[in-house]
């Protein structure tokens, strides 16, 4: 009978907390801002992307150049082409037989993009953090959610639209675009968006 009694009143007690520890759309995407601000770029994304759906919906011939064969391996490219865009281009070279010779000679133009894309993370960075934010009211359809978000940055607004998409009790972007207009926002600023 005790045992009964304290199971039914571990029931009750943890019910609340599972259901209160579950984000709606607008709270994640508060997360969402707070963690592209304090991690620029993919980085700041890749806790809030469905992986699996993101993996499906690249080209096969694309996930093959790239060297991809799951979903983990799609996250680990992003986060190191963000880290260490060298070791992605020498990867690829590598993938493609390019001889060692020639692969030495590339050294030089591969550190110059390196520090032109960390240069130009670092900018993009600034930008964001500059960057206000106003989420609107999330539109709940289903499975589905969309998000309204107003971006101000140097006296220009524009408006654009999240998607979120619930993956069991998570709302998480279904892709590795974060609007879904990403044309002219000051938002997406360090916001990355899938290869073409």
């Amino acid at each position: 009978m005790k045992y009964r009694l304290f199971a039914a009143a571990l029931i009750l007690f943890l019910v609340p907390v599972s259901a209160a520890a579950e984000m709606s759309p607008g709270e994640t995407m508060e997360k969402i801002i707070s963690s592209l601000k304090a991690n620029p770029g993919i980085a700041g994304i890749a806790d809030y992307v469905h992986w699996e759906t993101a993996y499906k919906q690249m080209p096969s011939s694309q996930l093959q150049e790239m060297g991809i064969s799951s979903a983990t391996d799609l996250k680990k490219f992003y986060i190191d082409a963000q880290t260490d865009p060298g070791s992605i281009i020498r990867r690829q070279m590598k993938q493609r037989g390019l001889p060692p010779q020639q692969a030495q000679m590339m050294e030089q133009q591969i550190a110059m993009l390196s520090e032109n894309l960390k240069k130009r993370m670092a900018e993009q960075h600034e930008k964001l953090m500059r960057t206000k934010f106003d989420i609107g009211e999330a539109a709940i359809n289903g499975a589905e959610a969309k998000i309204p978000l107003t971006t101000s940055l140097d006296g220009t607004e524009k408006q654009d639209t999240v998607t979120l998409r619930k993956y069991g009790s998570e709302w998480l972007l279904p892709g590795l675009s974060f609007l879904d207009s990403t044309q002219g926002s000051a938002a997406p600023t360090g916001a990355p968006v899938a290869p073409h």
